[in-house]
């Protein structure tokens, strides 16, 4: 059925190229990539800021940033790199080759996870809100930034009263602040709790990256970030919360992450979905794990619309072309804001696999308006001549 809809498709650009019109291009969609400094703290497979393509993306977040014991905005250990290397002002630098793009300065993500009580203590601290918030603003105006990620991944225990409370608090504190000064503000949130706002919080944002990743369960086959199944683990129940609890379907981005979920099998003749696992291996970026597709046969489980490979006793679930069309197809339907990739330096950036940046030329062609994107085939819409034609997977 999709491949005789895109049959179809590419039959009407054909006409339309015959009678020399042009087709209407479908208003794009935000993307929101996410851009970590550990590119440059990893020891292996480093990524500078020139390497930033310019045209894939629409938002940039520089992650992350950090905040201290009294509640400033601060560069936290990593100041050798964000100053000393001057990686900011380079980050800053790829909007000159492309003035449409916003570049974000993300807060917290991984150290909220690391010290969630620091974070707390600031939301219930109208002093350390206050102090965070006027560094934050001296801090976005003197690199330039475009506006504000608060990555706030964590809500506090299900029926928290006050921590729920008071995040509602500070974000119309900040909003009013941010938007005084023309910054953009977004939040990025888990996917898993539940105890937020979510009718304050969408009055108060621009934009609401919902993180839906990293579902997984280390004890059996399971996959990271499915559409469907695993119970409430998965894309479509986390998005429907935040749908379901009046946040406006435009304002949200789905997340989705380029790193792979790795686990070591009880016994290698049982993996399929939901057999006996040991122990999670860990996490790997697709520039890593997507040479292993050349040797192995991927598997696309539709009930979940998830990817996963299996060799030997190691089974991974990961992110793929097909797996991300099912989820662009879903969030299309959903009438949502966009998506939050997670992350960019994660892509085969080198490349070493094909395409450079393939799942995020892809996540262009799929979302950015210009392409017919269908059945793994995308076609650029006014091209006479299907030069432009792409096989995704």
């Amino acid at each position: 059925m999709v491949r005789h809809v895109v049959f179809l498709l590419l039959l009407l650009t054909l006409w339309g190229n015959s009678l020399n019109l042009k087709l209407p291009t479908r208003k794009p969609k935000m993307i929101n990539c996410y851009f970590s400094v550990t590119a440059f703290t990893r020891l292996y497979n480093k990524m500078e800021p020139e390497q930033i393509p310019d045209n894939l993306c629409t938002h940039l977040s520089y992650a992350f940033f950090d905040i201290s014991r009294d509640g400033a905005l601060t560069l936290d250990t990593l100041n050798d790199v964000h100053v000393g290397k001057k990686w900011i002002e380079r980050v800053i630098a790829v909007r000159n080759r492309n003035p449409k793009l916003k570049v974000i300065a993300a807060v917290g993500g991984e150290y909220f996870k690391e010290r969630p009580q620091i974070y707390m203590n600031m939301l219930a601290s109208k002093e350390k809100r206050d102090l965070f918030i006027d560094s934050t603003i001296r801090f976005l105006e003197h690199y330039e930034f475009d506006g504000l990620d608060l990555c706030w991944i964590g809500s506090g225990e299900e029926g928290d009263v006050e921590a729920k409370k008071n995040l509602v608090i500070f974000v119309r504190e900040l909003s009013k602040e941010l938007s005084s000064r023309n910054f953009l503000f977004g939040i990025s949130v888990s996917p898993i709790e539940r105890n937020y706002d979510v009718r304050a919080i969408s009055r108060a944002v621009d934009y609401i990256n919902v993180l839906t990743f990293n579902f997984g369960d280390p004890h059996r086959t399971s996959f990271a970030a499915p559409l469907y199944g695993q119970g409430i683990m998965n894309v479509n129940a986390s998005m429907s919360f935040w749908m379901d609890n009046c946040a406006p379907s435009l304002k949200l981005n789905m997340g989705v992450s380029f790193h792979s979920w790795d686990l070591v099998l009880e016994d290698e003749r049982y993996n399929k979905p939901g057999s006996q696992a040991m122990k999670l291996l860990g996490e790997r970026s697709y520039y890593n794990y997507c040479q292993e597709l050349v040797r192995v046969k991927p598997i696309f489980d539709k009930t979940t619309g998830g990817t996963y490979f299996t060799e030997g006793r190691k089974w991974t679930s990961y992110e793929s072309a097909q797996s991300l069309e099912a989820k662009y197809d879903y969030l299309l339907s959903q009438f949502m804001g966009g998506v939050a990739i997670y992350s960019l330096d994660a892509d085969d950036f080198h490349p070493r696999c094909g395409e450079a940046f393939h799942l995020t030329e892809y996540t262009q062609r799929k979302l950015g308006g210009e392409y017919i994107s269908s059945g793994g085939i995308s076609c650029h819409l006014n091209d006479e001549n299907r030069e432009t034609c792409h096989k995704e997977y």
